[in-house]
């Protein structure tokens, strides 16, 4: 339901916008399938890469969920605009000091 929100606002800042609240609108168990979502928007949206890294830096990742993430991130970050590359790397800082506790 989100994502048909998301996908049927047309100007991107109103979309970066909505992106920044998911975490807050959504329960923690609904957490595992945004992730999904949101990993599946990364890979096709490069202009919402930005609120959709902090989107999911936000939510709570499952161990499968974390390592599908970084290895989306790694693809990505060759070929993203470097105003989106800080973010891209404070994500995978912080996925591995989580994969250090796990």
């Amino acid at each position: 339901q989100i994502f048909k929100t998301l996908n049927a606002l047309s100007i991107i800042s109103m979309k970066q916008r909505f992106i920044s609240y998911i975490p807050d609108m959504i329960r923690d168990q609904d957490h595992p399938e945004m992730v999904e979502i949101v990993i599946e928007k990364l890979e096709e949206d490069s202009e919402l890469t930005l609120p959709l890294m902090d989107c999911l830096g936000a939510l709570q990742l499952e161990p499968n969920q974390l390592k599908r993430s970084i290895q989306v991130v790694k693809e990505l970050i060759t070929s993203i605009e470097l105003p989106n590359l800080p973010v891209m790397v404070k994500f995978l800082l912080q996925c591995e000091d989580e994969e250090d506790v796990n």
